[in-house]
């Protein structure tokens, strides 16, 4: 999975023509650990670029940017847009139905 550096993302997703599905996640995060598997599972299955956003500290730029409040979190970007979005369920994090539904969506 492609990382995007905090200070190259609106560069590499926001001023790009190309569709990210960008999962925003921590290191320390179990729920992360968890569904990232799932996740990198789909690279190359869908006409969205899969990456992800690494954001260990709570002074990451991208925490505001995107009101992020909990990880694991899937934003869906299309021609720099927010098209998409899946936040973590308390406890849960995020799972492969939400992964699977993400994607329904984003191909219909």
């Amino acid at each position: 999975m492609q990382n995007i550096a905090s200070d190259a993302f609106v560069q590499t997703v926001m001023e790009s023509d190309d569709n990210y599905l960008i999962l925003f996640y921590a290191d320390w995060s179990e729920f992360c650990a968890k569904f990232r598997p799932i996740f990198e599972a789909y690279q190359g299955r869908l006409k969205y670029k899969l990456a992800g956003a690494k954001v260990n500290e709570d002074d990451n730029p991208l925490w505001d940017m995107f009101k992020l409040e909990t990880i694991p979190t899937m934003i869906a970007f299309s021609n720099g847009e927010i098209v998409n979005r899946r936040d973590a369920k308390e406890g849960v994090g995020l799972t492969k139905e939400d992964m699977e539904s993400i994607v329904k969506e984003l191909l219909a």
